[in-house]
């Protein structure tokens, strides 16, 4: 459960009405990643069974599934940002950068505007929403991303 309501009693009154974990917002992307892998854990899944592969010289992303998803060369190079800097969230500033685009907040946009159209793409492919923002941290992508040719 991820909600604002923080006070004691609260959080209580969630665990006992079934909640696996009770985080208060704004939460930290590192203790929610955390959560997820123990609750994986405790459900017996393979963590490294839900890795999605980001091809970069084919410019596709590939859902742990198998299922190929078509890339811009600029969407490949952003999910790469955010592979690097996974289970951090990459900031607005790292990723305009990592685009070779000035740091401005005309670019700033443009990097979001990128950015909705690949959430778009990927939910379309595979319902999933998996391009998360941060306030005030940035993007990140929502499951174990890596690039193609670096160790699992």
């Amino acid at each position: 459960m991820v909600t604002a309501r923080g006070s004691l009693d609260e959080r209580l009154s969630g665990m006992r009405e079934g909640a696996d974990a009770y985080l208060v917002k704004p939460v930290d992307f590192r203790e929610l990643m955390a959560v997820l892998k123990s609750l994986l854990r405790r459900l017996g899944i393979r963590e490294q069974s839900a890795v999605w592969v980001l091809q970069v010289p084919q410019l596709q992303l590939v859902s742990p599934g198998g299922l190929p998803i078509k890339l811009t060369g600029r969407e490949a190079k952003l999910l790469g940002h955010m592979a690097r800097a996974h289970p951090m969230a990459a900031s607005r500033q790292s990723l305009a950068a990592s685009d070779d685009a000035r740091v401005d907040p005309l670019e700033f946009r443009s990097i979001e505007v990128a950015l909705s159209r690949l959430r778009k793409k990927i939910h379309d492919a595979t319902g999933q929403q998996l391009i998360l923002a941060s306030r005030s941290e940035g993007y990140l992508f929502g499951a174990a991303l890596r690039l193609d040719g670096d160790p699992a």
